[in-house]
């Protein structure tokens, strides 16, 4: 049996997680949570479920109980009970900038402005915030996600970055817990092989705020993450890898606003970091490595082709967006634009989508987009090994 990823983003907030029948009718071995998931920031309720944002008052026992509270939703309890039996390991992309303030970049002046924890003014009671949400997370240690392990910090998970690169007085790096990672998958999906990479960053924990000028200076991996990625990647590339997945949180790419139906997304992408995007993803391109990418987080499904000979872009991208919850922002229907294509959502302008690899006997990739209802197959291509062309069949 060939290995299968899946990839979500985006559950809508308080409700079930509807994807949750067809991500594994497909009988995956990995879930990824690209973000968003849930949504802390506002008052929702589902059931018994609720959800507010984090404040000054909140606790590392108070975060965890939300934490607990949405595993026990329809559609989350289900695939948990797939993961207890030994069926399916859960990756998260980390660093969620949902679960403890809205597009939070650890900074008073986030939190001012409305986007950060309730209550906080000033940095030192966002850093109290900040570090009681990371010790919960780390307290839960394995019992929804599976992290790597302390043993693996010297090769799959990286070492502990200095501070967040926000401005601001910078928290102690006891605060945060490493979650980036990668996963090695064989043929058959079995862990620890060397046909396939699938690579979790955390484009939250460590970047600076979106609004900072465009330079070398602006960071959305951090400069310790930044050099971990670059060695995964090559590491991985070196070994032979025939695919090597960016599972990111944030598109590559921010939308053109002069898409026949508007750009249907916020710019909360890794475009905003256009310097660091093209720096690392450039580097990668001329050393002759060839990696795609499945993302989410940006409420619109779209997949973006880009390439050097084409668009003039410092590196060729395949970029599939498959966010569950998101379409609501493109109802009007599809859309083409410079090297992206934008999703029409059907039948209904809140139809959900998610995201499959299914590594093939023959060694290609089947890259899809997929209705989270009937898991039937939205957008796709295939790919071959060591490379990021997209195939039509």
């Amino acid at each position: 049996m060939a290995a299968t990823v899946v990839m979500a983003s985006c559950e809508e907030a308080a409700q079930p997680l509807r994807a949750a029948g067809a991500l594994l009718a497909l009988n995956p071995q990995l879930l990824v949570m690209l973000g968003d998931d849930p949504y802390y920031n506002t008052a929702l309720t589902w059931g018994a479920y609720t959800t507010t944002r984090v404040t000054t008052s909140s606790t590392a026992a108070s975060i965890k109980d939300r934490v607990h509270a949405m595993w026990s939703k329809p559609g989350w309890r289900e695939i948990l009970a797939a993961r207890t039996a030994g069926r399916l390991r859960i990756s998260w992309a980390g660093g969620d900038d949902h679960r403890w303030a809205d597009t939070a970049d650890h900074t008073v002046t986030q939190a001012q402005t409305g986007g950060g924890p309730t209550g906080a003014t000033t940095q030192a009671e966002v850093n109290a915030i900040a570090t009681a949400w990371y010790t919960a997370h780390r307290e839960l240690g394995n019992t929804y996600v599976d992290w790597p392990s302390a043993a693996s910090l010297a090769s799959n998970n990286g070492d502990m970055p200095s501070a967040p690169a926000t401005a601001g007085a910078p928290m102690a790096a006891s605060a945060f817990p490493v979650i980036y990672h990668y996963v090695d998958l064989a043929a058959d999906g079995s862990l620890g092989g060397r046909h396939a990479r699938i690579i979790v960053p955390d484009l939250i924990t460590y970047r600076s705020p979106v609004d900072d000028t465009d330079n070398s200076s602006k960071r959305c991996m951090g400069a310790v993450q930044e050099a971990w990625f670059l060695a995964a990647v090559r590491e991985a590339w070196s070994a032979g890898y025939q695919h090597i997945v960016v599972a990111s949180s944030k598109k590559l790419y921010t939308g053109d606003a002069t898409g026949r139906y508007g750009s249907g997304e916020n710019t909360d992408t890794w475009g905003e970091y256009t310097t660091e995007r093209d720096r690392i993803f450039g580097a990668l391109h001329a050393d002759g490595i060839r990696v795609t990418v499945m993302s989410g987080d940006r409420h619109t499904p779209n997949v973006v082709r880009r390439t050097v000979a084409d668009h003039g872009a410092a590196f060729d991208c395949l970029d599939l967006c498959a966010c569950p919850t998101g379409v609501q922002n493109n109802d009007n229907g599809q859309k083409d634009t410079t090297g992206q294509l934008w999703l029409r959502s059907s039948p209904s302008r809140y139809e959900s989508v998610f995201g499959s690899l299914q590594f093939q006997d023959d060694g290609r990739l089947r890259m899809a987009i997929r209705d989270a209802r009937s898991g039937l197959i939205r957008w796709g291509c295939w790919v071959a090994p060591r490379s990021n062309t997209p195939l039509y069949e």
